[in-house]
């Protein structure tokens, strides 16, 4: 019984980190999305400038990077 116990307890704990994970990942991207709507909306009106694709670009190359950091975890 002290296996069936203690399998049990690892389970549901490996899972409430799992969960936690996801959570911590997702909020990274809301964030990530959150300042690509903002840089959107800044260069609005001169959506095709230099300035405003490199922001955009930036912003993008960022949720590679976090993406990727997280796929190796």
């Amino acid at each position: 019984m002290g296996y069936n116990n203690l399998g049990v307890k690892l389970g549901i704990e490996g899972e409430k980190e799992f969960r936690n994970a996801l959570r911590k990942i997702n909020n990274t991207f809301k964030v990530l999305g959150s300042e690509l709507n903002l840089v959107s909306s800044q260069f609005d009106k001169n959506d095709k400038s230099i300035e405003a694709i490199t922001s955009r670009n930036k912003l993008l190359n960022k949720e590679i990077d976090q993406l990727r950091r997280e796929v190796r975890v």
